[in-house]
């Protein structure tokens, strides 16, 4: 059927097809699905995000849901929280003149036919054609329809699957086909990863979609921190280095009018933001490309992967922000419609496509996987294969490998082996030491970033092993994940800082930091995080009325909360925080506690700090006595401790504020010096502040009491100091072996390490040391 002279709604792929079919010049006017749909209902502007987290006071998550909708509801009582809500919502869009329209488009529909390449049979299709056909011409193109009957290929595993598509998009391209005439379909997350791989050691091009999120590169790291210092975008443009992502990082800035705007003010959303940044990808003339269309010409060859239940056809679920029953009142799409276009699609392009390889794999590591229904249900006839070799050198011998590791461990014979060459092959010959970096690179940074910073935390992963360090801090590979346990500690530690202003009240910070807790996460978590925190308020309202009572006690009557303290010597730099101090000061001398608040499970020891372990507390002391406020006065530390913040689980038959209070006593250790304890604590020998430094009939202190003499505290301070210089001196020589610590036969570096995918560490790189117990001077 010729195509008339007008709008066309189809996507890309179609779009070129019909212009490259064109013997003459025809008016045609492309537009997508999507487009139209924006254009007709009108669309939200990018920048109304800002006023909906402003006005509303919600995440960014939740104004795009409301941006995503507000623009299909209309004025009438849907007698539903949501729906008016989100009517409400588009009335203060259109007032603030955030929703553009097109009159020129309704114009210009006026004055042709529009035709539909794709026809949907949904409420919303059905509505949107319905009011198109009161302005113009709506035609619908029936597809095509044939009945190719395509045989589906079984594999054992995807890595198989995807070997013999390599092997089969190879023999096609040496037939003569072109890359660009090669579509690859259904490409998760678990083919992309493998088939990235695979299409270096193939020489296969392939274009894939590139990657995202470029919130830890340096780039982003600069302008994230000139964005705390400079007052202008413009400012912070003219001091960031050239980069691929300075160009659309000025795009966003000018689509969303932050152009007069403080940079300060925006970085939750530049964080968001940053997550979608695509990377630069390498793209050719010919290439394989990676596809959702279903329309295929008789000259492409498209390769349908992973046919598997569950995956072919997709499922949508019943979980949008607005549920089925919901977006039926909006004539949008449900789950259900979306479900029968996608089986539909899927049909049609087994159907209609010429050249189209179907297959599938039955397991994925462990997990055993299905044949999807559809292949039953068409009568596709499946064919188990297995990839022959002779298509990538690289892969075969890396398959060989594999093959010749299973003998070797369970005389497992395969014809591969008898049939290939294997002298060749690098068996059992990789060697996982670090090579290491010329201390030039070192030199060189640091000249450049002025100094080396390092803080407990910095010295707790190059103590743990030099690799963790080189890793995290030199190649930047950490990935920080906002968990909401991370959000519980934030917004409990928040509140506590606030319990000692003047002017607190406990509902208001709640509410204040609920609402910072819950920004730019989605919908779900969001939910989770505010059940968590108001399960946290009880304990904070509790812990907080427990600390007023025993300071009140206390001859320490100076509070400093989240104290940031900076030493600075030559190149070197070490900070740190110390969430609660408490101190006072008597004939020109200070006398100090240390607190530091924890959410999670840590425990009190210094077992081992001489190797490096468990160095928190004693690096606050150190950072306390650098302490410039304090600056040539005597410093006498009576206590370094840990304050747990969590929720428990309480017993209601017995004393519930008993237990409570049991958790929020004080752990860590305590001044030897009797005479100077009751600064801090006046009833220290009942434990009912300081935990288990109840003293018995003798005046001493009991076997579980945690306690140091002044003496000790210097030789913890000075060793802190040792350790400092020893790290600084570490990474300027670029020494970043691989060498985790073993205490007692036991691991204390990789367990939870995220790099131990990348050291391939062996036994023989362990650091065994014996377990080296903290002598308390009483109470052993």
């Amino acid at each position: 059927m010729q195509l008339k002279e007008g709008f066309i709604v189809c996507d890309n792929q179609v779009k070129l097809r019909i212009l490259s079919n064109l013997k003459e010049f025809k008016r045609y006017m492309f537009i997508s699905y999507k487009e139209l749909i924006h254009k007709f209902y009108g669309y939200v502007k990018e920048n109304a995000i800002f006023s909906l987290v402003s006005n509303y006071g919600i995440s960014y998550d939740l104004a795009k849901e409301y941006m995503r909708y507000a623009p299909y509801t209309e004025n009438k009582a849907y007698n539903d929280i949501k729906l008016d809500s989100l009517y409400k919502v588009k009335s203060f869009l259109e007032k603030e003149d955030l929703i553009e329209k097109d009159p020129y488009f309704i114009y210009q529909l006026k004055q042709y036919p529009i035709t539909f390449m794709d026809i949907k049979e949904t409420k919303e299709f059905e509505k949107l054609t319905s009011e198109l056909s009161k302005i113009t011409e709506v035609i619908l193109m029936p597809k095509e329809t044939k009945n190719y009957q395509p045989k589906v290929s079984e594999y054992d595993t995807i890595l198989d699957e995807l070997y013999d598509i390599c092997n089969q998009i190879k023999i096609l391209h040496k037939k003569g086909i072109k890359y660009s005439n090669i579509y690859l379909m259904n490409m998760n997350s678990d083919y992309e990863f493998i088939l990235k791989r695979l299409s270096e050691s193939y020489n296969i091009p392939i274009a894939f979609k590139p990657n995202k999120n470029i919130l830890h590169t340096r780039f982003v790291k600069d302008f994230l921190k000139l964005s705390m210092e400079k007052e202008s975008f413009q400012d912070i443009l003219k001091e960031l280095n050239d980069s691929i992502f300075l160009k659309p990082l000025i795009q966003l800035i000018t689509t969303y009018s932050l152009e007069d705007k403080k940079p300060i003010d925006y970085i939750d959303f530049f964080k968001k933001a940053f997550k979608s940044f695509s990377y630069e990808e390498k793209i050719y003339e010919d290439m394989v490309n990676i596809s959702s269309s279903t329309i295929y010409e008789d000259n492409d060859y498209v390769f349908y992967l992973g046919l598997n239940q569950g995956i072919s056809p997709k499922i949508y679920k019943d979980e949008e922000y607005l549920p089925d029953n919901l977006l039926e009142k909006l004539f949008l799409p449900t789950s259900i419609e979306k479900n029968k276009e996608e089986r539909e699609n899927l049909i049609s392009l087994i159907r209609n496509t010429k050249n189209l390889y179907l297959s599938y794999a039955i397991r994925k590591q462990t997990l055993e996987l299905f044949p999807s229904s559809i292949i039953q249900e068409l009568g596709l006839e499946t064919i188990k294969k297995t990839p022959l070799y002779g298509y990538s050198k690289d892969e075969d011998m890396l398959r060989l490998s594999v093959l010749l590791s299973i003998f070797d461990k369970t005389k497992e014979e395969n014809m591969a082996l008898d049939y290939y060459d294997l002298s060749d092959i690098p068996y059992n010959t990789f060697d996982n030491k670090f090579k290491g970096i010329d201390k030039a690179h070192m030199i060189d940074r640091y000249k450049e970033e002025g100094s080396i910073s390092l803080s407990y935390s910095t010295m707790k992963y190059y103590f743990e092993c030099p690799f963790h360090y080189y890793a995290e801090k030199i190649l930047d590979l950490s990935s920080y994940e906002d968990s909401i346990a991370t959000r519980i500690g934030t917004y409990s530690h928040a509140i506590l800082e606030d319990s000692y202003k003047d002017d607190f009240s406990f509902l208001d910070s709640s509410l204040k930091h609920k609402e910072e807790g819950i920004k730019d996460i989605d919908i779900k978590d969001a939910k989770k995080a505010k059940f968590y925190f108001e399960q946290m308020n009880e304990v904070l309202v509790n812990l907080i009325e427990y600390n007023k009572n025993h300071e009140a006690l206390s001859s320490l009557n100076k509070v400093e909360c989240e104290a940031h303290i900076s030493y600075m010597e030559g190149n070197l730099k070490f900070h740190g925080f110390i969430d609660k101090l408490l101190y006072t000061e008597i004939n020109g001398e200070i006398y100090a506690a240390i607190m530091d608040y924890k959410t999670g499970k840590d425990f009190i020891t210094l077992d081992n700090v001489e190797d490096g372990f468990h160095l928190q507390l004693p690096s606050y002391m150190f950072l306390l006595s650098k302490y410039e406020k304090f600056k040539d006065k005597k410093i006498h530390i009576i206590g370094i401790y840990l304050q747990k913040v969590n929720l428990i689980a309480l017993d209601n038959s017995k004393d519930i504020k008993e237990q409570r209070e049991k958790s929020f006593k004080l752990q860590g250790f305590t001044i030897l010096d009797k005479s100077l304890i009751p600064l801090l604590d006046p009833s220290y020998n009942k434990s009912d502040y300081i935990q288990s430094m109840a003293t018995i009939k003798d005046g001493s202190f009991g076997k579980y009491a945690k306690v140091m003499d002044e003496e000790e505290e210097n030789e913890l301070i000075q060793l802190v100091d040792v350790f400092i210089h020893r790290v600084r001196d570490g990474i300027m020589d670029a020494s970043f072996s691989i060498s985790p610590k073993r205490i007692n036969n036991k691991d204390q570096s990789c367990l939870f390490c995220p790099y131990k995918d990348l050291c391939f560490k062996t036994y023989g790189d362990y650091i065994h040391l014996k377990e080296k117990k903290f002598q308390d001077k009483e109470g052993e």
